[in-house]
């Protein structure tokens, strides 16, 4: 077997932080603002919130990273 050192390992963590990072952003919910009326519908107030949600988890997945 091999073992990673520092450096590798630290490579291969950015990289495995990095993809989370983007699969969490392709997740969010988007929405055209241009069309009429669609800031006041439901959809969009559901959508709101659970973009808000997956940036609040990604806000504390960097500050646990950073420790």
């Amino acid at each position: 077997t091999s073992s990673l050192v520092g450096s590798e390992m630290c490579i291969r963590d950015r990289d495995k932080i990095n993809q989370i990072k983007k699969e969490i952003i392709i997740s969010m919910k988007m929405m055209d603002t241009t069309i009429k009326n669609v800031k006041e519908s439901e959809e969009y107030k559901i959508a709101q919130a659970y973009n808000q949600g997956l940036r609040d988890a990604m806000a504390i997945f960097e500050r646990e990273m950073k420790r």
